[in-house]
């Protein structure tokens, strides 16, 4: 049989056709076969001194020195997997020799986008050296050999084949080559012979005598261009024999042979060799499915199935989609929620009347707008409102995701069902709920508990609307100047409202200095500060004035409105309160204070703050400092924080008695920016990192393999011009890290387990630490990015097929992976961070048998960090 055809005894069959036998000139001596257009050897041909290998004579060699598999050594060479290696000298990647290699697998053969006809195939070379070297032939129409399409026949390397910009024959060896970081040296054939006897459905050659030098290639023109005093190397014979996989539909595999099924492998669906594992039994990647079956995650063999007619599977499986689109099933259990009568429908679909069916557009405020047991549903793939199976959770009650909710109600972020409404007024709430938008065209509400402050007798006031609690109604407020009370009439005094500043309202009871609540409460000219009524004033001019030695401190975040405050006892001075810039001398008259001592680095960094390891934090300000330094921040602290800090400044420094790391920690009253240079003081260039989170929270650095004797100097500055206070500040020693907190210490997950705990609270963020460190694929985390602390795991699926792994953290956790390699963020296939404090994120991967995923439980800044589960499905 050749194909579907039978061939006669003057026809070969070559590349599934039948061929007339026709060779010009007719064949004899050590090739006297015949087969279609070329001379081949038969076994007795080649005589004692050779053997036929693909139809070409190859020498066998009696071996006076080392045997090795079918090769001989020379004295320079040893023997790898059955092949002769010389050595890698000097920095190449390669071997100096090589013996006879064989490359089999996977070849890729088909026709390019330009119409041009390529075969290509590549496999491992014998390595001593612990690197992943390749060996590589692309056949390429238009090129070469190649200018009327690919053929068969043998061919001398020589001319176009040797470069690479326009060879038809490419060879080429491929040294260190890394999944990552990519090949670390090409070498581009120089010279030898090869034979051709298939282009078609398999790709079979022989390369004979093959030399090779180091080369460089063009980015644009793919032109290879020598190395100087590059590395060469010579192989003796390459044998190579790939098979194209043919394309096949599970449900109708007729293009797949005998002993083979139509297989899923993580690219595609293609024929290969059938095993013996039946429907419900194990397999791996070393024990296959029959025909008809397909290894899932949960590493156990699944029948595929037809989705257009009833249920085809037993037991308690769904024929659940193997495919976003189409009918093509595969037998297993029906996630929740995409149950369909005895159908299974994707999660693009939605169950009507016991039918699969695409979702059908709806207004979430038209009761009417779906069916008889069914509700109008925000769906995430339309990015819109359609009809699904009503949910069953009331208002009011618990729910975990949109659509649980009975119709009329969603599922918020509060973890309750709310009932929709129209902000515009036609749809009403219960009781004293009010109606807050929920869509960004302000077209859909929500109905929601009224604020306490907007709770007016039995109705709930409107966002832009206070309750009068004279007349018990909802008005519109009226502003006011509280520093000028006259503005509000009929005795009303002038209050701060959480939502709309200053405005006028009922005259509170509360005098000044005595305890309070709330605002409002306090009579007028006073607001409730700090659980006390305190009286109004103006920071500028100090009216109206304040009692005694009192002082007027700014109260509103464009200063133009104060309270009167007790002076601290260290700033009063005889009759007067001294501000923070000042202190009273020994006149009791008040002066302008004095810069702190560690306002700038002085001579060789000597006025710099000594920090102590494990010490009591120490207390400073930077109130009355100058801006020494920060101006312009190198490159390094541009990367993990702000290109400058213009606030004033003080300096510290940390001279570590022993090598080690060190944490420093900050906790500034004020927008503050920590950095530090080591080695030199006051030079912004030689900032090695900074932290600048937002507003007033702890500020962190941690300094790894410190140098001791070293001096670290730290820098406590301002993010801007008007940032500064006080603040502590202490260096401390790490805690010891987890076990997974780098790459080489990634935990292993399983399949289907128990959650695993994990914390990365001690911690050290390792990997994503710039915006610029992490890959256009995980564009999405660069928003916030990655400079928490993190820790790593793997997981290494063992048939292909979708998993997801889900991170639940008691932080604002990311969730992210790399596969093959372990490194940095710019190496990240994608990445989750959508959640807020405690919620979930999810990755699903299509996973590949017996690859390695890594993922990285990280978060987007330094202390952001605690305890967290995770788990894979």
């Amino acid at each position: 049989m050749c194909g579907s055809d039978c061939c006669s005894a003057t026809e070969s069959c070559v590349n599934s056709v039948c061929v007339v036998d026709s060779c010009t000139p007719a064949c004899s001596g050590t090739t006297p076969v015949c087969e279609g257009t070329t001379c081949k050897c038969n076994q007795t041909s080649c005589g004692d001194s050779a053997t036929c290998t693909n139809g070409v004579c190859v020498p066998v060699s009696t071996c006076p020195e080392t045997a090795c598999g079918t090769d001989c050594c020379q004295s320079a060479e040893t023997c790898v997997e059955d092949v002769c290696v010389g050595s890698n000298s000097g920095t190449c990647t390669v071997a100096s020799t090589y013996g006879t290699v064989t490359v089999t697998g996977r070849a890729e053969i088909g026709v390019s986008q330009s119409g041009d006809a390529y075969a290509y195939l590549s496999g491992p070379l014998p390595t001593s050296d612990g690197t992943d070297d390749v060996i590589q032939i692309e056949l390429i129409e238009g090129y070469g050999a190649f200018t009327d399409g690919l053929v068969t026949g043998a061919f001398s390397l020589e001319g176009d084949e040797l470069n690479y910009g326009t060879c038809g024959i490419c060879v080429t060896l491929q040294g260190d080559v890394d999944p990552t970081a990519g090949v670390t040296a090409f070498h581009m054939v120089t010279g030898g012979s090869i034979t051709i006897t298939s282009v078609s459905g398999s790709l079979i050659a022989t390369l004979t005598n093959a030399t090779f030098e180091e080369v460089t290639i063009d980015p644009n023109s793919y032109e290879s261009f020598p190395v100087a005093d590059g590395c060469t190397s010579a192989m003796r014979q390459a044998l190579f024999h790939g098979i194209a996989p043919v394309g096949c539909d599970p449900l109708n595999p007729t293009a797949c042979t005998d002993g083979q099924g139509c297989f899923y492998d993580g690219s595609g669906l293609f024929c290969s060799q059938a095993g013996t594992a039946a429907p419900g039994q194990a397999c791996s990647g070393t024990v296959q499915c029959v025909a008809g079956a397909q290894c899932l995650a949960d590493r156990l063999c699944h029948s595929w199935c037809d989705r257009s007619g009833s249920n085809p599977c037993t037991g308690d499986d769904y024929c659940t989609p193997a495919t976003s689109t189409g009918i093509l099933g595969i037998c297993a259990a029906c996630p929740e929620g995409q149950v369909c009568g005895s159908a299974c429908c994707a999660s693009t679909q939605t169950c009507t009347d016991g039918v699969c069916g695409d979702p059908v557009p709806c207004d979430p405020l038209d009761a009417a707008a779906c069916g008889a047991n069914q509700g109008c549903y925000y769906d995430a793939d339309t990015e819109g409102f359609a009809c699904a199976a009503a949910g069953q959770v009331g208002v009011g009650a618990e729910c975990e995701a949109l659509g649980e909710c009975v119709p009329g109600a969603e599922c918020f972020e509060d973890g309750s069902c709310h009932e929709l409404c129209d902000p515009t007024g036609a749809g009403a709430c219960a009781t004293t709920d009010r109606c807050e938008a929920v869509t960004e065209d302000g077209a859909l509400g929500a109905c929601f508990a009224c604020p306490a402050e907007s709770v007016c007798g039995t109705t709930c006031c409107g966002e832009h609307q206070i309750c009068n609690s004279a007349t018990i109604a909802c008005e519109a407020p009226t502003s006011c100047d509280p520093l000028a009370p006259a503005a509000c009439t009929n005795g009303q005094g002038c209050y701060v409202n959480s939502s709309h500043g200053f405005i006028c309202g009922p005259p509170g009871a509360v005098a000044v200095g005595a305890a309070c609540t709330g605002f409002g409460q306090c009579v007028p000219g006073a607001e409730c500060l700090e659980q006390a009524c305190h009286a109004f004033c103006d920071p500028a001019d100090g009216s109206p004035a304040c009692e005694g030695t009192d002082r007027c401190e700014v109260a509103t975040s464009d200063g133009a409105v104060g309270s009167c405050f007790a002076c601290p006892a260290d700033q009063i001075c005889g009759n007067v309160c001294c501000t923070d810039l000042q202190v009273c001398d020994a006149s009791t008259a008040c002066v302008a204070r004095p810069p702190p001592p560690n306002d700038a680095c002085g001579a060789e960094g000597a006025n710099a703050t000594v920090l102590t390891l494990d010490a009591a934090a120490i207390t400073g300000t930077t109130i009355v400092a100058a801006n020494d330094y920060g101006t312009a921040l190198s490159a390094a602290c541009d990367a993990t924080g702000p290109a400058t800090a213009l606030g004033p400044d003080s300096v510290f420094v940390y001279r570590p008695a022993a090598d080690g790391d060190f944490i420093i920690v900050l906790e500034p009253e004020f927008d503050a920016v920590l950095w530090y240079t080591t080695g030199s003081c006051g030079v912004d260039a030689d900032c090695v990192t900074a932290s600048d989170s937002p507003a007033r929270p702890t500020e962190m650095i941690r300094v790894n393999g410190a140098i001791a004797g070293t001096d670290y100097y730290v820098y406590v500055d301002g993010y801007g011009a008007a940032d500064k206070g006080e603040f502590t500040i202490l260096v401390q020693s790490p805690a010891a890290t987890p076990v997974n907190d780098k790459c080489d210490g990634a935990t292993v997950l399983t399949f289907g387990a128990a959650p695993l705990s994990g914390d990365t609270t001690n911690a050290i963020s390792d990997y994503g630490n710039t915006v610029s460190a992490i890959s256009a694929a995980c564009a999405g985390l660069k928003q916030f990015g990655l400079e928490g602390e993190d820790v790593v795991y793997s997981y290494t699926p063992q048939a292909a097929g979708p998993f997801t792994v889900t991170v639940t953290g008691s932080f604002d956790s990311a969730l992210w992976y790399m596969t093959g390699s372990c490194g940095d963020a710019d190496t990240c296939v994608a990445g989750a961070d959508n959640g807020m404090t405690g919620q979930d994120e999810t990755l699903t991967v299509n996973g590949v048998a017996g690859t390695t995923y890594y993922f990285v439980v990280d978060s987007f800044n330094v202390g952001r960090s605690g305890a967290f589960t995770i788990k894979v499905r």
